[in-house]
């Protein structure tokens, strides 16, 4: 069984144990959550979308103050886009460690190398040192300055 199966019948396995503790039955307890519940949860997500939209729409209307210097900018520009790379790094990492395609000779107690491990934080302690260094902030994710 591959991954999605797996996922999907422990959904399956989650649903009825749900109506069997409600009483109601798989298929009733289906129909609530998917029936119901999500096309409500979607319109309130879209109505709280739009009321955010509307008042950042009237936020952009007046004139916002420009960013300190031009240079400041670029820096938390490259920042963000750092921050991006990171993440891109991590989760290809990640994965790689999961199936078992970046692997070296040396294991360490957890059973990931020691060599995969310093990959995982290498990149992160990267950006934070950046972030400290022309933010003075140690933090993954700045907001604009």
């Amino acid at each position: 069984m591959n991954l999605i199966d797996q996922i999907f019948w422990r959904c399956v396995d989650a649903i009825e144990y749900l109506g069997n503790l409600s009483g109601l039955g798989y298929e009733l307890t289906n129909i609530i959550l998917f029936v119901i519940i999500q096309p409500l949860l979607i319109l309130v997500f879209l109505f709280l979308w739009l009321k955010e939209r509307k008042k950042n729409k009237t936020l952009i209307s007046h004139n916002l103050p420009s960013p300190k210097s031009k240079l400041i900018d670029f820096f938390w520009r490259l920042s963000r886009l750092l921050s991006i790379v990171v993440l891109g790094i991590e989760l290809l990492i990640v994965y790689s460690i999961y199936f078992n395609t970046f692997t070296l000779p040396i294991k360490s107690f957890f059973g990931i190398g020691l060599m995969e491990y310093f990959a995982v934080i290498f990149p992160v302690a990267i950006l934070l040192t950046y972030n400290f260094l022309v933010f003075g902030k140690v933090t993954i994710w700045l907001k604009r300055p």
